[in-house]
C-alpha cells in the first residue's frame, strides 16, 4: 500500500465523525492510508483529535441552510483545503459534505466518494430546494470516482433521475456497526418499554409515533415510550416545543440528545422507527447488535433490516394506526417469541452489518479507484 495516499473525511458535524465512522477510519489507518478530517468546530470537535488523525476546521460548513454565498465559500474553502493537505481522495457524508465536497475534488482533479446514507427532507420535498439538490447533486456526481449507496431503492432512484452514472455506483449496507460496543443479551423479560431514537423530525415518522403508541397506550397503559432525540432547530420538518409538551404525559418520555444510547437499548424491549424513507437506519441497527427485536415501516432502507415476524415487525409509513397495531402485535408475542427475535436482530447484524464486513467492502472500493491509476 503507497503510504502516501491522502483520504480526506468531510463532515457536516463532528459527532458523525466521532459516533460513526471510527471503525472505518481505523481500517483505513492500519493500511498506511493517511487520514485528514474536515469538520465544523463544534462541540464535538475536540473529539476528533483522540483519533490519531490530522484534523482541521472547516468554517463555513453548515448542516442547515441553503444561502448560495455560504455554499460558495464552503466549495472554495474546500478546494483551498484539499489542496493544502494534498488530498488525493475526498470522501463525503450527507448532502453538504457529498455535494461540495465532489465539485472541490472535481474542480482540482482529484478522487471523490460521495456516500449517500439518506436523502432526507430536501431531497425529498417537492419544492424549490428539492429541484436545487437535484442538480447540484448531478453536477457533483458526474465527476466523481464512487457513489456508495446504502439500499438498492435509493440506488435506483438516482438512476432514473440520471443524477449518477451507473458504472460509478456501489451498493454497500450501511456504515457498518461495532458488534462489541453494541453488545447486548436477549431479554424474556419484559420492561415495558418502547425506544426511539432519532431527531425529532416528521420524516421520521414521529408524529405517527406519538398518535399511534398514545392509542396504544390505552390498551396497554403500563408500557413507556422513550424518545431520545432533540428538536432540529431550522429544519421545517421538526417538531417544536409546543408538540412536546401536548404529548410529555408520564408515559411518553423526551430525553434529549443523549451521547450513548446503548443502556436506553438494554432497558427497552423494542427499538421503533416509522420513518418515510432511510439509508440505512443506524439506531435500528444498534438495536439489533444489541439483541433487540425492532418495528420498522416498510419503506427504502429500513424493510433492508426486517424479515417480518423474524427479527421484528414492518409496519406502514405515514400511518399511526399501523404503528399502535405494530406495537400490539410484538406485546401480544409469548416469552420465547420475542426472545428468539432478538436473537435473529444480532445473528442478522453479524451476517450482514457487521463494521469488519461493511469497511472490508469500502476499503477494496478506494484500492480500486487507485489501482485504476496504474
Amino acid at each position: 500500500m503507497n503510504s502516501r495516499k491522502t483520504i480526506g473525511f468531510v463532515f457536516n458535524s463532528s459527532w458523525n465523525c466521532f459516533n460513526f465512522r471510527q471503525p472505518l477510519i481505523r481500517d483505513l489507518r492500519s493500511v498506511d492510508y493517511r487520514i485528514v478530517l474536515f469538520s465544523p468546530n463544534d462541540k464535538w470537535f475536540p473529539l476528533l483529535h483522540d483519533l490519531g488523525c490530522e484534523v482541521q476546521v472547516l468554517k463555513h460548513m453548515s448542516r442547515n441552510g441553503t444561502n448560495p454565498v455560504k455554499d460558495l465559500a464552503l466549495t472554495r474553502e474546500l478546494i483551498y483545503l484539499f489542496r493544502k493537505f494534498h488530498i488525493d481522495l475526498a470522501i463525503g457524508y450527507t448532502i453538504k459534505p457529498n455535494i461540495y465536497g465532489c465539485i472541490a475534488a472535481n474542480y482540482i482533479g482529484i478522487h471523490s466518494i460521495a456516500m449517500v446514507t439518506g436523502l432526507g427532507y430536501t431531497f425529498l420535498s417537492n419544492g424549490l430546494t428539492s429541484v436545487v439538490a437535484r442538480k447540484l447533486y448531478k453536477k457533483a456526481f458526474k465527476g466523481n470516482s464512487l457513489t456508495v449507496f446504502q439500499n438498492p431503492d435509493d440506488l435506483e432512484l438516482f438512476s432514473d433521475l440520471e443524477l449518477v452514472c451507473r458504472k460509478r455506483t456501489s451498493l454497500i449496507a450501511g456504515s457498518g456497526i461495532d458488534s462489541n460496543y453494541f453488545r447486548g443479551d436477549p431479554s424474556n423479560e419484559l420492561k415495558h418499554q418502547v425506544l426511539f431514537v432519532g431527531r425529532l423530525l416528521f420524516d421520521k415518522g414521529i408524529r405517527e409515533l406519538l398518535e399511534g403508541f398514545s392509542c396504544f397506550n390505552k390498551l396497554f397503559p403500563g408500557v413507556k415510550l422513550v424518545i431520545v432525540g432533540d428538536i432540529d432547530d431550522g429544519n421545517p420538518a421538526s417538531l417544536q416545543e409546543s408538540d412536546i409538551h401536548r404529548y410529555d404525559n408520564g408515559n411518553i418520555c423526551f430525553l434529549g440528545f443523549r451521547d450513548d444510547v446503548r443502556n436506553h437499548i438494554s432497558n427497552s424491549d423494542v427499538v421503533i422507527l416509522p420513518s418515510y424513507r432511510e439509508g440505512l437506519p443506524r439506531v435500528i441497527l444498534e438495536g439489533m447488535s444489541m439483541s433487540r427485536p425492532v418495528i420498522v415501516t416498510d419503506v427504502p432502507g429500513c424493510r433492508q433490516t426486517v424479515v417480518d415476524g423474524v427479527n421484528g415487525f414492518l409496519i406502514e409509513a405515514r400511518n399511526s394506526n399501523s404503528v399502535k397495531e405494530g406495537l400490539i402485535r410484538f406485546y401480544q408475542q409469548n416469552d420465547r417469541d420475542r426472545l428468539q427475535m432478538g436473537t435473529s436482530s444480532r445473528e442478522m447484524v453479524m451476517e450482514k452489518f457487521e463494521a469488519s464486513i461493511i469497511n472490508r467492502q469500502i476499503v477494496n472500493e478506494i484500492s480500486s479507484i487507485f489501482d485504476s491509476e496504474r
